[in-house]
């Protein structure tokens, strides 16, 4: 959905895709409610601005990412949930969230040497939940043994990342 604005995005199941589930560069006006986005590979949610060369001549008024509201979604078990980067002026409130690496990701964006920030983002009244069972690390004080130095083999299983 590259460079759309004033859209809406209501009541769709969004599963198993290769790469984004939601995937908006250079958007603004988005409205992305009540959907299910599960299980797709990268990121569930994906808002961004970069550079783009022929952003400037074709879309002068869209050189920035902003002003989306993201509520009441169920955004689950993708490789990010929800990614902003560059992205201005967003609400993300009442979705529900989990089982993911990352819930939640703003960053910086570069649009040809100039930074632009994720800023004036709210979030709030979300629900973050993990479902998996969190990992047991098995090898915690287990005996070792090392080929090279023997008397340090104990530091791979001590728990000090």
């Amino acid at each position: 959905m590259g460079y759309s604005y004033s859209s809406k995005l209501d009541g769709n199941t969004i599963k198993q895709n290769i790469n984004d589930g939601i995937a908006i560069e250079h958007g603004r006006y988005t409205t992305i409610l009540n959907n299910i986005i599960k299980n797709n590979k990268q990121v569930g949610i994906h808002l961004w601005t970069d550079y783009d060369d022929l952003q400037p001549i074709k879309y002068p008024d869209s050189k920035y990412s902003h002003n989306y509201t993201i509520k009441n979604n169920t955004v689950a078990a993708n490789g990010k949930n929800i990614e902003l980067q560059g992205t201005t002026d967003t609400v993300i409130t009442e979705n529900f969230i989990s089982d993911s690496g990352v819930s939640v990701y703003l960053r910086q964006a570069d649009i040809n040497g100039e930074l632009v920030d994720s800023v004036r983002d709210s979030i709030e009244y979300n629900d973050f939940y993990c479902t998996k069972p969190p990992q047991v690390n098995l090898a915690l004080n287990q005996p070792t043994d090392a080929n090279n130095s023997p008397e340090t083999a104990y530091k791979a299983v001590d728990g000090d990342k």
